[in-house]
């Protein structure tokens, strides 16, 4: 149900709100300004002198982008290709980057920063906004502000965080995935400064740096505001993830750019580390520039410094667009529609029958709902109404779409049925694992109970039919932890780690588990996989390097083993096939060429993820490891894998299913008609004799079928301030292990105790001095927990 709250004000009145959640609050003094077209589409217009779906422009104030009624294509559009093979990317866009070039702005009005929300689009309107994609026509988009000063290239930078557009994109990484673990120092292995600096070729040269008081002031400044002071002489490539954004993000400043792109800044970051890296965000743009667009995925929650929002909906096209409590305002009404009671409407055919027209009915508000319309305000009233017809004429789909991929459309409660199988002989055994660099310890700095004997150091074992989820802050040690698993990590050799029943060396009258042994009871996706995996490689050819010793060595495939890969492109050939045609539209059996051209490396973020997942699965390994395996992916495509991880093909519940936003999974997902050969799905989900190991930070990403649970301690080394917080304000945490029997989830039960807090948002005070007046500005920021809660 959807509630008109007074939302906690952040700076200029705007509400700090999740991406994927409530969203939903906005003053009731906020009205939707978009027209929506009568076919269902959202439609700009121009009223009084105002572009709705744009950032209005200010004739006074060049704009750094400003962009007018243009449409983009990869290619150069000819009139007789088809759109399907160069479809438009957002079609009649109107978006203006104000530069707000006033001398001396008020405190309470800062520059504006824009959030970009979508899933799978959202890089490429990022890509539209630093010059990339054909612009039609030419001059419709332009960069006023930068006719007399930077070009857009230089003046506009970028950073992100996929394999492809990480340090591994710039040949800035390890030459393999042990080479972090490593105390051998490479020539390649780059330090921080030399990296800010621009000297990372071969042979540096010190001319390449250019020494003068003023680059070096603001080098400093950068530094300090990132925190990366005190790690300038470590080499890149043995930076933490968060340190390693951070880093990315002080590259990028120190061309000191206009407008800085941080497409998802949020993505591994945990819970605790999320609001640190906003403040710091926020802490760069004090001094004026640059202007900051962040591209957020719906479960991220937005920045309360943030005075813009854009919305992204299907099929590369925009949504909604424009003021913070504008667009919510927007979005809260539709939730409102959404949510309202239906029947469908039948029409009496000529033979007397009656058959379902596509039209709905609305059935009369309850008390409730009469209540709430009765406090909107007369354009609002206005604007629901309009959105009411069309759900009644079935063309309300645009709007649910945008709800379903922010996961706001209204869920009807499912019943968990959560079977806990047998458990069976360990597949992985640690007895007082302590892993140590010098004075830092990165894994078992802690003293466990084990059988009322107290153990020094990570005593743990996986069974088979064991489902286990780690969490834990960035830096906790969880890498390490998959890496002492998959032997990646060279103390595996030294630590107290039994794989399978036998440790890496032999023992006295047993021989040692050799690496291909062991990669192939193995099945493994992770960020690291992503960063090292091959994009040469096809679609097929990478699903198939699972059953080979390397990535490229050549597959030991049976028959059965091919089927099993087709079988498994056909139910994901919606997500994968850029040409895909609904089934219901195509005979059963087709072909799966396609497979076999498209390359990895021209899949998006998403879909390579998806093909890493799908490599970690279809071996049908002992072990299944999954880290971080959805990030970046939509909600629906996240679902849809997760219930391919709990029950394959088969139409079951699972935790997809009850997550999904639509009545009709098997029509929201796009699945295949079962096997037409035999009706029987090859892929039926995780068997009982395998084990499962998962690692996220999001809740939503986690599958319901986890039975046990551990929580690693926060990082040793850094500095308590006092009630129990760390200097960055995050909570200090212990080591926790747990179990969850067959009615309780993560999601449900647990997240709250893993952070160490109630399920209640989680509020974090920003204190920063804005300018030099010393006005102070406070920075909220609520998390997605927070459906239908304001905060003091």
């Amino acid at each position: 149900m959807w509630k008109f709250l007074a939302a906690p004000a952040g700076p200029r009145g705007i509400s700090p709100l999740s991406a994927s959640r409530a969203r939903l609050f906005s003053s009731t003094a906020c009205c939707a300004k978009q027209k929506i077209h009568e076919g269902g589409y959202i439609k700009e217009r121009e009223e009084q002198g105002q572009k709705w779906n744009s950032g209005s422009q200010n004739e006074n104030e060049p704009a750094v982008i400003a962009i007018k009624n243009a449409t983009f294509y990869r290619q150069y559009p000819s009139a007789g290709q088809p759109q399907i093979h160069n479809p438009p990317l957002f079609p009649k866009t109107t978006f203006y980057l104000q530069s707000s070039v006033t001398p001396k702005p008020p405190a309470n009005l800062p520059r504006e920063h824009w959030v970009v929300i979508g899933s799978s689009d959202k890089s490429n309107f990022l890509d539209v906004l630093r010059g990339r994609f054909i612009c039609t026509p030419p001059a419709a988009r332009s960069y006023p502000y930068l006719t007399t000063h930077k070009a857009p290239a230089d003046a506009i930078q970028y950073v992100g965080f996929s394999s492809s557009q990480g340090l591994s994109a710039k040949g800035i990484r390890g030459s393999h995935m042990s080479a972090r673990y490593e105390s051998r120092k490479e020539i390649t292995d780059f330090t921080l400064l030399q990296y800010l600096n621009g000297q990372t070729s071969l042979n540096p040269l010190e001319e390449e740096v250019v020494e003068d008081e003023e680059s070096n002031k603001r080098l400093g400044q950068i530094l300090r505001d990132l925190k990366l002071q005190d790690h300038v002489d470590m080499p890149v490539s043995n930076l933490s993830n968060g340190q390693t954004r951070r880093a990315m993000i002080a590259e990028a400043l120190v061309k000191n750019p206009e407008v800085l792109i941080v497409d998802e800044p949020f993505m591994g970051m945990d819970q605790q580390a999320v609001p640190a890296l906003s403040r710091l965000l926020y802490q760069v743009t004090l001094s004026g520039a640059p202007r900051m667009v962040l591209g957020l995925r719906p479960q991220d929650p937005i920045p309360s410094w943030v005075s813009k929002v854009v919305v992204l909906g299907q099929d590369n096209t925009i949504a909604l667009q424009g003021d913070y409590g504008e667009v919510f305002g927007s979005l809260k009404l539709w939730q409102a529609v959404a949510s309202r009671r239906v029947k469908p409407l039948s029409v009496k055919g000529s033979s007397g029958n009656r058959s379902q027209s596509g039209q709905l009915e609305l059935l009369p508000r309850n008390n409730k709902e009469e209540e709430e319309y009765k406090s909107l305000s007369l354009q609002q009233q206005k604007e629901y109404d309009g959105l009411e017809k069309l759900r009644e004429r079935g063309q309300f789909d645009a709007h649910a779409h945008v709800l379903s991929e922010l996961d706001i459309l209204p869920k009807q409660p499912k019943r968990l049925e959560k079977r806990i199988p047998p458990f069976g002989e360990p597949v992985v055994e640690m007895d007082g694992v302590h892993v140590q660099y010098g004075d830092k310890v990165a894994l078992g700095d802690w003293t466990q109970e084990v059988n009322g004997e107290k153990k020094q150091g990570l005593c743990w074992q996986v069974l088979r039919g064991q489902r286990w989820g780690i969490f834990g802050p960035n830096g906790s040690g969880k890498t390490t932890l998959v890496s002492l698993i998959t032997s990646d990590h060279p103390q595996t050799y030294s630590q107290p780690v039994k794989l399978f029943g036998r440790s890496r060396l032999p023992e006295p009258g047993k021989p040692g588990i050799s690496i291909f042994d062991l990669q192939s009871r193995l099945g493994h996706s992770s960020p690291e996989i992503h960063n090292f995996f091959p994009g040469r490689l096809s679609i097929r050819a990478s699903l198939e390097s699972s059953w080979a010793e390397t990535f490229i060595s050549k597959p030991n495939l049976t028959p059965q083993a091919s089927l099993d890969i087709d079988s498994a492109l056909r139910f994901f050939e919606a997500d994968l096939n850029p040409d895909f045609v609904p089934w219901s539209q195509t005979p059963t059996t087709r072909s799966l060429a396609w497979a076999n051209t498209i390359t990895f490396s021209t899949l998006s973020a998403a879909q390579q993820r998806l093909v890493l997942f799908l490599r970690a699965l279809l071996h049908k390994p002992d072990l299944i490891i999954l880290d971080e395996p959805f990030s970046g992916m939509s909600p629906s495509l996240r679902d849809k894998c997760l219930h391919f991880l709990e029950v394959g093909e088969q139409r079951l519940p699972s935790t997809g299913t009850r997550n999904c936003n639509s009545p009709d999974y098997v029509e929201a997902w796009n699945l295949p008609p079962l096997s037409p050969s035999s009706g029987v799905p090859r892929h039926v989900g995780i068997a009982d004799d395998q084990a499962l190991i998962v690692i996220s930070h999001v809740k939503e990403e986690i599958p319901e079928i986890l039975n046990r649970w551990m929580r690693l301690p926060t990082p040793s080394g850094g500095s308590v301030v006092g009630d129990g917080q760390t200097s960055d304000g995050e909570a200090v945490l212990d080591f926790r292990m747990g179990t969850l029997d067959e009615h309780q989830t993560v999601a449900d039960d647990l997240w709250g105790k893993v952070w160490e807090s109630e399920p209640a948002p989680r509020r974090v005070r920003e204190e920063t001095q804005v300018g030099g007046g010393g006005d102070v500005r406070t920075a909220d920021l609520i998390w997605p927990a927070t459906v239908g809660k304001a905060v003091a």
